[in-house]
């Protein structure tokens, strides 16, 4: 295996296989949510009412069922404010 290290990046290579491997927390990007307050919003509010199932809303919204439950666990505890990104 030969490794090579340039700055923050390390280089493995091993039989046809390359990765590149990112080495400080400061290089990850931050996570960011492709949906809007408003659409987090209108998913907790629709399955609240008990109408749709959560399986066809994360369905509709393109979410995760676990990502649906967050939400409304959070809009339970804190109301419209918890559904807001977090900053971590």
């Amino acid at each position: 295996m030969y490794t090579r290290r340039t700055s923050n990046v390390l280089f493995f290579t091993q039989k046809n296989w390359y990765g590149i491997f990112i080495h400080t927390r400061k290089c990850t990007p931050k996570r960011t949510t492709k949906h809007t307050i408003e659409e987090r919003y209108d998913a907790v509010t629709k399955y609240l009412s008990e109408q749709y199932p959560r399986t066809a809303i994360s369905k509709e919204y393109g979410i995760g069922k676990n990502t649906l439950s967050n939400w409304i666990r959070k809009y339970k505890a804190n109301g419209i404010d918890g559904l807001k990104e977090s900053q971590t």
